[in-house]
């Protein structure tokens, strides 16, 4: 995920997107008793507005042509999309369905809590993987040691 960082650099900037997923995996009891609140509401800007004050955390609503995303900021602004809704998912188009909508949040934080999870158990198998390669790289380079360099190329 960060290749021009130094392997200290890479785990403090892994552990911040794990802290960032877990936090907005935590913000979903919050987010699904405002939703219920707005269910059969027409969409607008106070669905966001309401979100944004119940967490106190940076929430967007993305509204695009096909669909609508709830998203909160993790590290270096990137955005963690919290859920993502197809416009068909709205009552007559317009008029919020809650369930639809916490369907879409409960399958996000399973997918957050399962990135979080995956990233903290690869943190502590790297270096073994990269002891392993370095053992392999050394191997091969035994096994192509006794050829000239300008035909060993693999």
């Amino acid at each position: 995920m960060f290749y021009s960082y130094k392997r200290e650099e890479q785990d403090a900037a892994t552990r911040a997107y794990i802290k960032a997923y877990r936090d907005a995996a935590a913000l979903y009891p919050q987010i699904k008793k405002v939703v219920r609140s707005f269910d059969k509401k027409v969409f607008n800007k106070r669905l966001e507005s309401a979100i944004q004050k119940e967490t106190g955390a940076r929430v967007y609503i993305e509204n695009r042509v096909g669909f609508i995303e709830i998203h909160t900021f993790g590290p270096h602004n990137n955005w963690i999309t919290i859920a993502r809704l197809n416009k068909d998912d709205f009552i007559d188009g317009k008029r919020i369905d809650a369930e639809k909508i916490i369907q879409s949040l409960t399958e996000n934080r399973e997918r957050l809590l399962k990135t979080a999870a995956l990233y903290e158990k690869q943190i502590t198998e790297i270096d073994q993987v990269k002891e392993q390669i370095s053992q392999l790289k050394k191997q091969f380079e035994a096994v192509l040691a006794p050829y000239d360099y300008t035909i060993r190329d693999i």
